[in-house]
């Protein structure tokens, strides 16, 4: 697990990459280092996006605690479904308001669903 989390972590800031999604958020162990990762990119110019799911609410919060414990700016977001083109719609447009309200300076903003 550790040469796991290194690369992981070594994948994240040497990409550049401005957008990553990780499926199982479970108490945010590989999400921070994806996160903290991307946040100490020298190769990316501005602030990247995290999207991480997590079904069960205590682990969902225990994630978007240790995300910013790690410096990420996170937004919890809670749908009221989890299929269909509603619920699509509903987080795509609370992820842009919640990016476009982001703390300046913020180098990471993960989107905790």
């Amino acid at each position: 697990t550790l040469r796991l989390g290194r690369s992981t972590w070594c994948a994240a800031a040497a990409s550049g990459v401005e957008v990553a999604a990780d499926f199982f958020a479970f108490t945010g162990g590989s999400s921070v280092l994806i996160a903290h990762g991307m946040a100490s990119s020298p190769v990316r110019k501005g602030p990247a996006t995290l999207w991480t799911w997590e079904v069960l609410r205590d682990r969902a919060y225990l994630a978007s605690q240790n995300l910013m414990n790690a410096g990420a700016e996170v937004v919890l977001l809670e749908p009221t479904a989890w299929h269909g083109a509603d619920t699509v719609a509903a987080l795509r447009e609370e992820a842009a308001q919640a990016v476009s309200t982001a703390i300046p300076g913020s180098r990471v903003h993960a989107l905790l669903v």
